[in-house]
């Protein structure tokens, strides 16, 4: 009886320990790495761990592609004369522009409705899960600046094209930004 008691119980302890093996082989199995910080254009809900693929995206232009060829129908600066572009972008969250981009000051003088206006970044900065801000003005000298479209964004709710490396937002006046990224 002895022996039989013996017996049953390695039978069981085998038995446990192998369904205990396959258990943690199938847990294992079933991991899922890929890149877990959501301020990442290749963030991906649901991953067991952070295999370390993760990229971000930095602004190194900024262009304005089109904006409206008249101010509510009228010229933008008077008598006559094409707007005097400048742009700004920052987090919603942030007070001022000091950490990211303001072209104020570096206004592009007589802007050619669609066509490119461009923009180099003197200081890249990173784009973030967050809801983001943007301004199109035109700089009136003698006036208070005049609205070409203000609105918000938020970069990373797949927006990004990681194959030109470029953000495109549109507003519904048909004004069109183009964010040119490094992607590292």
């Amino acid at each position: 009886m002895k022996k039989m008691v013996l017996a049953l119980t390695a039978v069981s302890l085998i038995a446990f320990t192998s369904c205990k093996k396959k258990g943690e082989e199938e847990a294992e199995a079933q991991k899922v790495g890929g890149c877990t910080d959501s301020d990442s254009p290749f963030y991906k809900s649901g991953l067991n761990f952070d295999d370390g693929s993760c990229k971000y995206a930095k602004v190194t232009e900024v262009q304005v592609v089109n904006f409206p060829e008249k101010d509510n129908g009228s010229s933008w600066d008077w008598p006559s004369g094409d707007a005097d572009l400048y742009v700004q972008l920052k987090p919603v969250a942030e007070a001022d522009y000091t950490n990211f981009f303001s072209s104020k000051g570096n206004e592009i003088t007589n802007a050619v409705f669609n066509s490119v206006n461009p923009w180099v970044t003197a200081v890249q900065f990173q784009l973030t899960n967050a809801d983001w801000y943007y301004e199109v003005m035109d700089h009136d000298a003698t006036s208070a600046d005049d609205v070409v479209a203000t609105g918000t964004f938020n970069p990373l709710n797949g927006d990004i094209n990681t194959t030109t490396n470029e953000l495109i937002i549109n507003h519904a006046n048909g004004t069109q930004l183009l964010l040119k990224l490094l992607i590292e």
